[in-house]
């Protein structure tokens, strides 16, 4: 009977792949930080300050602007759409 090392074999696999990657696209992957808009870079910032641990899970905060944009009440026209029936 013949016992198999199904973790270092899974190891081993990952590490030829990711060899694999790299001299597959040695020099055509540009790094990503590069070519981020000011807003972009901001909501990475915030994820990346906000991140916290609580019961196993990371929680992120929120990467939308502050304050939140004053968006126009569109009741009625959601009304209109939707039919009379139409509740929220």
């Amino acid at each position: 009977m013949r016992v198999v090392n199904v973790e270092k074999e899974e190891d081993v696999l990952m590490q030829q792949l990711e060899r694999f990657w790299k001299t597959d696209n040695a020099g055509l992957i540009p790094d990503c930080k590069v070519f981020m808009s000011v807003e972009d870079i901001r909501a990475l910032a915030v994820m990346e300050n906000s991140a916290t641990l609580i019961d196993g899970h990371y929680q992120l905060a929120p990467p939308w602007r502050e304050p939140a944009p004053k968006l126009p009440n569109n009741r009625i026209m959601a009304e209109h759409l939707h039919g009379e029936d139409y509740s929220c």
